[in-house]
């Protein structure tokens, strides 16, 4: 999976994740996400959206450690952790 995280003008993110599930499917989705800071001083960035008709909602809570991403996720029967590290 990657995602590529911008910026906007109201102080939160808009975070495009692509991929491909099962390596076949391929899959796009955008959320906003929300910062605020833990108790430690680190950077929280929170995302909720509704999935659609059935399918539940996908939330998600993560936290910047140096260059990586790392928190975890849940939506309709799924749950995981997310890592992820800056390329650039």
């Amino acid at each position: 999976m990657r995602v590529v995280i911008r910026e906007q003008n109201d102080g939160r993110y808009q975070a495009r994740f692509s991929g491909r599930f099962l390596v076949v499917i391929p899959f796009m989705y955008r959320a906003t996400l929300v910062p605020s800071s833990d108790p430690y001083g680190n950077v929280v960035l929170d995302a909720n959206k509704r999935l659609g008709l059935g399918m539940g909602s996908y939330t998600m809570r993560t936290k910047i450690v140096g260059n990586q991403l790392q928190g975890s996720f849940s939506a309709a029967r799924d749950r995981g952790s997310v890592t992820m590290r800056r390329v650039r």
